[in-house]
């Protein structure tokens, strides 16, 4: 499998902050604007009502057939690009770029202008080739294809969330992917991607208390939202709320017994309330199921030096470091040297 075709099958198989599906805001499946009038009622709509069946071979199909007969037809090469993308186990992607940089040559032609629809025909495939050159970690190209999404009006708020990932993700631009968060919940208060992304990154700068009301309005929209009610949990952590921080990790067992990560962070709390013992115990369990889980052999390493148990703890600081983890280093230093 090439490596376009195993970047896909990761983009398709994700359904995070950015999937190819809409982010709640209403705009799902999306029918493209239709660019050749004459087709309207015939193959074009038939191929239509296919992919929007999710039968995406067949639609592909026609829209090639439709492309042979007339290679200026803008909505069949956008058709077909969508068909592929959103097919999976493809063996190379790189035919939708090719038709989605033919769409988009062929509805900038000021024929459409005066289109009622507009923007919706031409922001489809920037919408679309935002999504492949994401996938592909392209992301200056991505984040100009969302940029021009906002500018047509097109998934708007989806682009804004989009486009400040993206951002994040290619400089570390946290402000700005905050920004974008942000306006894209001007638009949809209720946008339960915008609210957790901006949520993780408010509190990754130390903007607890505003990461905290993300949280809460993401939790209260989705009540099992397990990465949500962990992130505030966290969250809760470095507002040294450390009770309040085990009410969210009990929360996430109540859910999933089988929730490592909030194993972990429960220890995190307990190790800081100096309740050292049943820190240990989840930190036994999370490496019980994830013994390459280096921040969990410095973390019960810590626990059992405080504990008294010099020797485990310097044991599990080696391993954390060995596994190359340097938290533990300073401590390795002052209780562990022979």
């Amino acid at each position: 499998m090439s490596y376009t075709s195993k970047m896909f099958m990761i983009f398709l198989m994700v359904t995070s902050f950015f999937a190819m599906q809409s982010c709640g805001s209403g705009e799902g499946k999306e029918k493209e604007p239709d660019g050749n009038h004459n087709a309207k009622g015939g193959e074009l709509e038939k191929a239509d009502a296919l992919r929007e069946s999710e039968n995406y071979t067949q639609a592909r199909e026609i829209y090639t057939e439709m492309i042979r007969l007339d290679s200026s037809n803008k909505s069949a090469y956008t058709g077909r690009a969508i068909c592929i993308l959103k097919t999976q186990g493809l063996p190379d992607y790189s035919q939708a770029l090719i038709d989605l940089n033919r769409a988009i040559e062929l509805g900038s032609s000021e024929k459409y202008n005066n289109r009622s629809d507009a923007s919706e025909f031409r922001g489809i495939d920037h919408y679309y080739r935002g999504q492949y050159f994401y996938a592909l970690a392209s992301l200056p190209e991505s984040i100009d294809d969302f940029t021009r999404c906002i500018e047509l009006k097109y998934k708007t708020s989806e682009c804004y969330v989009q486009r400040g990932i993206g951002r994040i993700s290619n400089h570390e631009d946290i402000a700005n992917g905050i920004e974008d968060f942000s306006k894209a919940l001007e638009i949809e208060p209720g946008n339960h991607v915008a609210l957790t992304n901006r949520g993780y990154y408010r509190s990754l700068m130390g903007d607890n208390r505003l990461a905290l009301k993300d949280f809460d309005a993401a939790i209260a929209n989705r009540p099992d939202d397990l990465e949500s009610i962990l992130n505030r949990g966290y969250t809760k952590i470095n507002m040294d709320d450390q009770a309040g921080a085990i009410a969210d990790f009990d929360l996430c067992l109540k859910i999933n017994p089988a929730y490592t990560k909030a194993m972990k962070y429960k220890g995190v709390s307990l190790m800081k309330m100096e309740t050292y013992g049943q820190a240990i115990a989840l930190f036994d369990k999370v490496l019980a199921a994830d013994p390459q889980d280096q921040k969990s052999f410095y973390y019960r390493g810590t626990s059992k030096i405080y504990h008294g148990d010099i020797p485990g703890g310097c044991s599990d600081l080696v391993s954390a470091i060995a596994m190359g983890n340097t938290d533990g280093v300073r401590l390795a230093e002052q209780y562990c040297k022979k």
